[in-house]
């Protein structure tokens, strides 16, 4: 489900769960290329889901980061 009001903390959940599925990924599949393959297909289906909206909010993210020195906030 999409849910517009979450948009401003989208991708840091998306990097805490990606963080996660990669530690899953790394532990129990030995990072496999098929598992690594798998989850990177995933991701991309999901974000994709949304048009243009993630690219755009990556897009800032990463400003954000690059314009703070990547200070925590």
């Amino acid at each position: 489900m999409v849910d517009p009001a979450r948009d401003e903390t989208m991708v840091e959940e998306l990097l805490k769960f990606k963080h996660g599925v990669d530690e899953v990924v790394t532990k129990c599949f030995h990072s496999s290329e098929l598992s690594l393959n798998v989850v990177k297909e995933c991701f991309e289906s999901f974000i994709n889901s949304r048009q243009n909206k993630p690219a755009e909010l990556v897009a800032k993210y990463l400003d954000l980061r690059l314009r703070s020195g990547n200070k925590v906030h």
